[in-house]
């Protein structure tokens, strides 16, 4: 897989600010990527001088601060939007859990084309140790993901937002699992918009 575009964040904050930051790591992505055969490469840090990822005197910068977010809301979009790719890799590795976390949905929020997410594992953790690879993320929906969908879901049910419950559930329907459930909000969507609902059905344990 040889990228033609690639966005790189990085942080640029000051020795004394973040001395665990790494400082180089976007000037040797840029290299490596341009050797791959990179056409374009985008490099923007979201983090500068003596800045902090969090303001804890502030209840909605508490985890990630607002500007901080704009940035790498700002640098998916700009990069997405001057590149239009036909194809969309992340591998947000490495760093703060929080912004990987962030620049996955930012992208699949500005994306419209697939977008694959790619993890790296350290290669020098493994018994015995090997290069880094990366590896396709299977999507499977995580306990936490499973639980959030289906009170919302049951909220717009409550509500007689039969559509909008559907609309919530349905990036669950693809797994096997999920769909005992999100096959139900299915056929209520079916029914509210008049829509034929299937005669063999399983009804779902």
């Amino acid at each position: 897989m040889l990228p033609d575009a690639a966005l790189v964040l990085e942080t640029r904050r000051e020795p004394g600010a973040a001395p665990g930051d790494p400082r180089f790591t976007g000037t040797v992505m840029e290299a490596r990527l341009t050797a791959k055969g990179a056409q374009t490469v985008h490099r923007h840090a979201y983090l500068r001088d003596g800045e902090r990822l969090e303001d804890r005197d502030e209840p909605r910068d508490a985890v990630i601060r607002r500007e901080v977010v704009h940035r790498l809301d700002s640098a998916v979009r700009d990069a997405i939007k001057a590149v239009m790719p036909s194809r969309i890799v992340v591998a947000a590795t490495g760093g703060f859990p929080v912004v990987t976390n962030l620049v996955e949905e930012i992208v699949r929020l500005h994306a419209s084309v697939p977008v694959e997410v790619f993890e790296v594992a350290d290669g020098t953790k493994a018994n015995p140790p090997s290069a880094d690879l990366a590896v396709a993320r299977m999507a499977i929906p995580e306990p936490l993901a499973s639980f959030q969908v289906r009170r919302r879901a049951l909220e717009l049910i409550k509500k007689g937002n039969l559509l909008g419950a559907w609309a919530v559930a349905e990036p669950l329907h693809a797994d096997e699992a999920e769909r005992r459930w999100t096959q139900v909000v299915e056929w209520l969507a079916r029914f509210a918009s008049s829509m034929p609902i299937p005669k063999a059905v399983t009804c779902p344990s």
